[in-house]
């Protein structure tokens, strides 16, 4: 299927594109692959800015990549990404159930995108590939009763997967 990523050639596999990666990175290779898979670019011709924050945009962006999605709309959902450069991924992501905006019908693709919002569009993403996504055992978090509502099974199923792991406090 397009979602097994062993089944895809690279012709051209990049091992250090970025001067803003070291070798004792612990997501270097993540980092790599990434970028090999073609779900990200990075920041300029050759910086990632690993520590930097991510906007929502961006984040739909390498989401809907990974899928390999084009969006058959003509309807543009959310009038606020109207024009901009992830319209189209937005709205692709948005077709399938992905991404659902905010209540007040706005995207807010400029504005960094939260934990607790990635791992929602994540746990979605992996419903969309059949992957169950049902919440096993709970993980506590010193911050638990700040987790929105939305979010709640989606941060406990990946917590629970060892995907999403917490601060320093479990936060």
């Amino acid at each position: 299927s397009s979602s097994d990523l062993k089944n895809i050639l690279i012709t051209s596999k990049v091992s250090e594109p970025f001067t803003d990666v070291n070798d004792t990175d612990w997501f270097k290779s993540y980092v790599e692959e990434a970028y090999n898979y073609g779900f990200t670019q990075g920041t300029s011709l050759d910086t990632y800015n690993p520590y930097g924050e991510i906007t929502r945009g961006e984040f739909a962006v390498m989401i809907a990549r990974a899928l390999e999605l084009q969006t058959t709309s003509e309807i543009i959902k959310f009038e606020d990404t109207n024009g901009k450069w992830y319209q189209n991924e937005v709205q692709a992501l948005y077709d399938l159930g992905i991404i659902k905006g905010n209540v007040d019908g706005t995207f807010c693709g400029e504005n960094k995108i939260t934990r607790q919002e990635a791992a929602t569009i994540i746990t979605r993403m992996l419903e969309y590939m059949n992957v169950d996504v049902t919440v096993g055992n709970t993980v506590e978090f010193n911050d638990t009763d700040n987790i929105s509502a939305f979010a709640k099974d989606s941060v406990q199923y990946l917590a629970s997967k060892g995907v999403l792991i917490g601060g320093g406090d479990k936060k």
